[in-house]
């Protein structure tokens, strides 16, 4: 299958997505541990785990991507790659680094962080404009998650500045808005796959096959993921 490259703009400005959601994870890790334990060392030790964690994903994602084995066989192996990516974000979610997340930042700061889908989803509208991607991945087909991106630059003032109920209904009403948003694209990006099952786009989804685009499934859509199982627990917590 033939893939169309994007432009330098836009691969550039999904390099900056990619470096805000890696940043945005090791300095919650730290800003959370701090206020755990109050010692600045052991922060920098768990932020920096983190990030040599995310490094150590992404190469891994790499590997899988430049193996040729996505492309050849999208069945099973795209299935896997897309299924392990989420694992490890759901995984991530629940485990204890996700619990700290969920206590020690504020709701603004977990909504905020939702805001990296507004330049994505400008990203995947020039894509598909070039015919790197079908157009089923962006608003003006299937995917509606620039809503989330916009939705968050208006909540997380909202979140930081109200208090009590009123602050619970913003936080929820936000997550599930956009959680759901986020499953409408999984099902967008999957159906739009080369797969037997799928709508036979064309272009098809290439993303998955190709660096750096094949990043877009592990921290994108893992970090957007993550991030509304975490919004969710702080939820449910208080």
């Amino acid at each position: 299958m033939n893939f169309v490259p994007g432009d330098f703009l836009s691969v550039c400005v999904f390099w900056s997505v990619l470096g805000f959601v890696v940043f945005s994870i090791t300095a919650g890790v730290y800003v959370a541990y701090l206020r755990v334990t109050a010692s600045r060392p052991t922060a920098r030790t768990f932020s920096g785990s983190t990030f040599a964690m995310c490094l150590i994903g992404m190469k891994v994602a790499a590997i899988m991507g430049e193996s040729g084995y996505l492309e050849s066989r999208p069945v099973p192996y795209a299935v896997l790659y897309f299924g392990l990516s989420m694992s490890v974000a759901v995984g991530f979610a629940l485990s204890s680094v996700g619990r700290t997340f969920a206590f020690y930042l504020s709701s603004a700061s977990l909504i905020a962080f939702q805001a990296f889908r507004l330049p994505l989803e400008w990203v995947l509208h020039q894509w598909a404009a070039q015919g790197t991607v079908p157009e089923t991945m962006t608003w003006t087909g299937s995917n509606w998650d620039i809503v989330t991106g916009g939705l968050a630059l208006v909540c997380a003032p909202l979140a930081w500045k109200l208090k009590g109920p009123a602050q619970q209904f913003v936080v929820c009403s936000f997550n599930l808005t956009g959680f759901i948003l986020l499953l409408n694209v999984m099902r967008v990006a999957i159906l739009s796959s080369p797969f037997p099952f799928g709508w036979g786009t064309v272009p098809p989804l290439q993303l998955a096959f190709h660096l750096p685009y094949a990043w877009i499934v592990p921290v994108c859509v893992g970090g957007a993921l993550a991030g509304h199982i975490i919004l969710f627990r702080r939820l449910l917590g208080r």
